[in-house]
């Protein structure tokens, strides 16, 4: 309460005195523009910090987040309370909303210096500012919003079929999943494949003569993001697979451990060509992922509870029990994805 009363009689005494000169204004105007920036270009640049080359699109992102609205205010704030600090010596939190406005609190301790003095390769020079842009809300880099760091914020959804593989990263940002990048590896067990790499920075496409397997081609695709994105399996708090048939025992996202890798060897027969490059994918995972943890989603699980009515055939019941033979229904990871998506838009609870 002694602290506020000071910061108060402060404030006050402030209001008394005579207005700025005008060289406090233009240095407050210099810092707030140079904040607002330093802002803008984590937003929207991927390179190109100093303005030296003419403005084009390969120096900006293409998925453009976090909020602007907002920054010019906070940058406008922590310029005159830190007149006020430095002016009356006053021990201060500037304390801000729930992580709106992620680029200005950013842009404001970089120019200050203190972002580099716990960041030294995030320095005060053009690569520094290049890297300070280019991190905010990309792979490898920081989230759009104000947020505590911490290790394992961004979720892996993997996708092996027996032809292609799909790779998917997102940034769990205070529960907001923001989409940092798809790899789609197309002409697994071919004379060649295509690698197509889509994040901010547009679409690569590359094609390379070589016959690639499951586990080699999850291998090439690390390697890739790893190499562009600064991707570490570190920074994963979890990985995802589609498992195409879960039989009629796995109806739901399903923990993956030495068992259920057992069960899934033994439900290869009923989905082939799919289910035996999911366990491929899986086993690969986990060796490269270590104690990462990973689950499975399966696409029989959505129609799980079709009536016997729908989902029986007209075969002897023991023969269908036997070898597990009844419609399953497929596709039910983005069925359940468009029902959610239906339900959550009217606003209303429905039975299925």
């Amino acid at each position: 309460m002694d602290q506020l009363s000071a910061l108060a009689s402060t404030l006050h005494q402030e209001k008394l005195k005579e207005p700025l000169s005008v060289l406090e204004i233009k240095k407050i105007d210099a810092y707030w523009r140079a904040a607002n920036y330093l802002s803008v270009g984590q937003i929207y640049l991927l390179d190109n910090p100093f303005l030296k080359q003419q403005l084009s699109l390969q120096h900006v992102k293409r998925r453009l987040l976090g909020d602007w609205g907002t920054t010019p205010g906070l940058n406008f704030i922590y310029a005159h309370l830190n007149r006020l600090i430095k002016a009356h010596d006053i021990d201060m939190i500037f304390l801000t909303g729930p992580g709106h406005g992620g680029p200005a609190i950013v842009a404001d301790v970089y120019l200050e210096g203190t972002y580099s003095e716990f960041y030294p390769d995030i320095s005060q020079n053009e690569e520094g500012m290049k890297k300070l842009f280019k991190q905010f809300s990309f792979p490898g880099g920081i989230p759009s919003h104000v947020a505590p760091e911490k290790n394992g914020s961004k979720i892996l959804t993997i996708n092996c079929r027996s032809f292609s593989i799909k790779v998917s990263l997102f940034d769990n940002d205070n529960g907001i999943n923001n989409h940092l990048l798809d790899v789609h590896l197309k002409g697994v067990n071919l004379e060649q494949f295509k690698l197509e790499v889509i994040s901010s920075r547009g679409k690569e496409s590359t094609v390379i003569t070589k016959n690639i397997g499951i586990a080699e081609g999850l291998q090439f695709i690390f390697d890739v993001i790893t190499r562009k994105f600064d991707f570490t399996f570190s920074s994963l708090q979890g990985i995802g697979h589609r498992f195409v048939h879960g039989g009629s025992r796995y109806l739901s996202t399903t923990r993956i451990d030495p068992i259920v890798i057992t069960d899934f060897e033994k439900m290869s027969y009923l989905a082939p060509l799919y289910n035996n490059a999911c366990l491929l994918g899986i086993k690969e995972c986990l060796v490269l992922g270590g104690s990462i943890p990973q689950v499975a989603v399966f696409d029989t699980a959505f129609h799980h509870s079709l009536p016997a009515v729908v989902a029986n055939y007209a075969i002897a019941s023991d023969t269908a029990l036997k070898h597990q033979i009844k419609r399953y229904g497929f596709h039910g990871i983005a069925n359940a994805f468009l029902w959610n998506t239906y339900v959550e838009n009217i606003k209303v609870e429905i039975l299925r």
